[in-house]
């Protein structure tokens, strides 16, 4: 497929990222527009034809997905809500990102799906913006919610003494995730807007939702990606990373006080390896979930 003078845009994966821009656009067939992306040429409308049969195929699964996330998140939320025994600060963060996957999952999912598969805009334009804002906060909420429950977990077997994070503490941690959530992704809403593109040999043009970078800062594009990449990635999987890396050399080396106990020894070494092995795939998950979303 060949795109030549589009940069900077995707229709699904918000990111900035021209060296993947064919395979994200993939289906639109080969076109060429002008660099501002207003215009297309060489362009059919089988170009943007789906089988039905697919379309009901990918619709039902999208669909299946967005009712699961919805129900099973929202149930967390309300059974961390109404039993106070029930919440604590793991349990807490863990319901700010439930809150996280409820909003993507209505806004989210179903929006960049049919943008996904129709490779074109059909919805309201308002929610052109949305789609792509929703998206990466909630990736944002989800992985700094992991970070913080990494470092609550830390302290609580490095440091069990210390006092545990008190409501004002949570409330204040809370506040500043999604306020630096937001503003990280605030761009998306910004700057993703529709723009209409002519096919060849008709005067029909297709809706499309891309970013319009500002021109007279042409280097935001790139370093907005590397910040995104960094600040959703790097920072939070070093977090991550470090404090399972001391849980799990802190438990490992730590001896059972009292008399050696064959059996009950054995028991501690074989739950100190089924945590260890948790913690490491807890790691893994994060990396390969915000690693793809990114490359």
């Amino acid at each position: 497929m060949n795109m030549e003078g589009v940069d900077n845009e995707t229709l699904i994966n918000p990111h900035y990222n021209k060296f993947n821009i064919d395979e994200n656009l993939t289906g639109l067939g080969d076109m060429n527009t002008s660099q501002n992306g207003t215009s297309f040429a060489n362009g059919t409308e089988a170009d943007f034809y789906v089988p039905p049969g697919i379309v009901v195929l990918l619709s039902t699964l999208y669909g299946t997905i967005s009712v699961i996330a919805f129900v099973g998140n929202s149930l967390v939320i309300i059974v961390i809500f109404r039993n106070k025994r029930m919440q604590s600060v793991t349990n807490m963060f863990i319901c700010d990102m439930a809150i996280a996957d409820v909003i993507i999952a209505i806004f989210g999912v179903p929006f960049q799906f049919q943008a996904a598969l129709l490779q074109r805009w059909v919805l309201p334009h308002i929610m052109c913006p949305v789609a792509p804002f929703v998206t990466a906060l909630s990736v944002n909420i989800s992985v700094f919610s992991l970070a913080v429950i990494a470092v609550d977990r830390y302290r609580a077997v490095l440091h069990p003494l210390k006092p545990k994070c008190s409501s004002v503490t949570f409330r204040v941690v809370t506040i500043v995730l999604w306020v630096v959530g937001i503003g990280s992704v605030l761009p998306y809403a910004i700057f993703f807007r529709i723009t209409y593109i002519q096919e060849k040999n008709s005067l029909e043009s297709k809706p499309f939702c891309k970013p319009f970078w500002p021109e007279s800062i042409p280097w935001f594009p790139k370093y907005y990606h590397i910040y995104m990449i960094v600040a959703q990635y790097g920072i939070p999987l070093i977090i991550i990373s470090f404090a399972y890396f001391r849980i799990g050399c802190h438990i490992f080396l730590s001896k059972t006080p009292g008399f050696a106990v064959d059996r009950r020894d054995e028991i501690i070494n074989r739950n100190k390896k089924k945590l260890i092995l948790l913690e490491n795939q807890e790691f893994i998950d994060v990396g390969k979930a915000v690693g793809a979303y990114f490359f």
